[in-house]
């Protein structure tokens, strides 16, 4: 593992370990994912090209969208999460295009805005997978660029500024209890 890597990791431990409800914050989850490698923007701040860190970054969302995935299927008896994370896996394979999920995760995206009724596990799996969509469309929102502030990425209260792993943690929590107002920012 690159010695970056392994910083950023004992880091993010470290900070879990003593925080007293064992969460990491969102500044700790935006160091790890840059220290998985370089981020290479285009001219609109959408990471296009499938570099190494890029790349490392989506086998990560995929990993934890994984998990969470059946609650949606589960949930809404559709394949729909699925279907988009195999598209994800076919981009990696670089047999599909950007263009191509970007389709798929619109129209995932569109249906989320549905009133989830209840199906709180599968909602935050379904934002889960596309965020994983979006990380393959354009590489996870590490910096600041138009509209983005240093503090927004710190204490994220958009939820478009969260990760795919944020939100399959909440799928698997079966919510997002540390979301609190009162709580701990992270």
């Amino acid at each position: 593992m690159d010695e970056n890597i392994r910083r950023a990791v004992s880091l993010c431990r470290d900070e879990i370990e003593q925080d007293a409800q064992h969460r990491m914050s969102f500044a700790s989850r935006r160091a790890l994912l840059l220290a998985l490698g370089p981020q290479e923007l285009d001219a609109k701040g959408y990471g296009i090209e499938l570099t190494t860190g890029k790349r490392r970054r989506l086998l990560l969302a995929l990993l934890a969208s994984r998990r969470v995935a059946p609650f949606w299927a589960r949930d809404f008896g559709t394949p729909a999460l699925e279907n988009l994370l195999a598209l994800v896996e076919q981009y990696l394979a670089n047999a599909v295009t950007v263009a191509d999920i970007r389709r798929r995760t619109d129209a995932l995206q569109g249906g989320l805005f549905n009133d989830p009724q209840g199906k709180d596990q599968a909602y935050l799996a379904g934002r889960a997978v596309a965020a994983t969509g979006w990380v393959a469309v354009g590489d996870e929102l590490l910096s600041t660029q138009a509209g983005v502030t240093p503090e927004d990425l710190l204490h994220p209260e958009d939820p478009d500024l969260w990760d795919p792993a944020f939100f399959a943690a909440g799928a698997w929590a079966g919510g997002m209890p540390w979301c609190d107002r009162s709580a701990k920012p992270g």
